[in-house]
């Protein structure tokens, strides 16, 4: 995720959620919440939005 990519981002992590389970589902849905907010408001990403979903992918990773 990057600054100016908001819909491919928040397209992106509900794709995910299909592929986790558990906390990590639960925090990958809190952050689609999020994205869908921002979208809706059009507000852009933070940087603490970033490394937010940063560290979601990476446990994703980890429990692929």
């Amino acid at each position: 995720m990057k600054i100016g990519e908001l819909y491919d981002a928040y397209r992106y992590a509900t794709d995910l959620i299909k592929y986790t389970e558990n906390e990590v589902k639960e925090i990958l849905e809190k952050l689609c919440i999020e994205l869908k907010e921002r979208i809706e408001n059009n507000l852009g990403i933070h940087k603490k939005l970033i490394e937010k979903a940063k560290i979601i992918v990476h446990k994703v990773r980890i429990k692929g």
